[in-house]
């Protein structure tokens, strides 16, 4: 289970070169692939539901050194910048 905004970016299976592409979990459908690693092995799982809540929660903008790359239980996910005023 993992819960998040629609805006957070997750990484999917890419094709050819690119081996990931990045997207906003609010376009994923159930039935598509995300890509997990389990600190040993990077694989991909099939979302086997979504739910949709109307409810308030606590997310975290994290700033990263490096890569902003993370795993949130076991999925791949991207760190998104904040966004720069006009």
């Amino acid at each position: 289970t993992l819960k998040c905004s629609e805006d957070h970016i997750l990484a999917v299976p890419g094709e050819g070169k690119r081996k990931i592409r990045w997207i906003e979990a609010g376009i994923l459908q159930a039935g598509e692939p995300v890509v997990t690693y389990d600190g040993f092995t990077i694989g991909h799982a099939l979302v086997e539901a979504i739910e949709r809540i109307n409810e308030d929660l606590r997310v975290y903008n994290m700033t990263l050194i490096g890569p902003a790359n993370y795993v949130a239980n076991g999925v791949l996910c991207h760190n998104k910048p904040k966004e720069q005023p006009p």
